[in-house]
């Protein structure tokens, strides 16, 4: 599957933290194909268990040294609207499917950004 997007220069990780990083990125870039195929919100929603367990082994993630805080609460932030979209949008008969695809990628820029924290340029 095609990488979330262009490759950002990472801080070192352990491999452990590596997997875990690539475990969520794998993780959100299916949820986003399901909701792409998808027609109602109903089934856009139905996709999206596997990554709310990837996003919460982010917490196991080590951060990188001197950015613990910026890390965790942007790791934090993802976790928050990854609640959000299940409890709220997810069961508002209002909604549809594209509002869940816009959700998604609004994780995914989140996600590219937490990638990114602790990077050297």
């Amino acid at each position: 599957m095609a990488p979330s997007a262009a490759p950002v220069k990472q801080p070192n990780r352990s491999a452990a933290d590596a997997d875990r990083m690539l475990d969520v990125e794998r993780a959100l870039n299916a949820a986003i194909a399901h909701a792409k195929a998808s027609t109602t919100r109903k089934d856009a929603c139905s996709g999206l268990d596997p990554l709310t367990q990837k996003v919460g082994h982010l917490q196991q993630v080590t951060p990188p040294a001197g950015f613990e805080r910026a890390f965790n609460e942007q790791s934090g932030g993802i976790g928050m609207m990854l609640d959000v979209m299940r409890d709220e949008r997810c069961s508002d008969a209002r909604l549809d499917a594209e509002t869940i695809r816009e959700e998604l990628a609004a994780i995914q820029r989140e996600f590219i950004k937490l990638r990114g924290i602790g990077a050297q340029p």
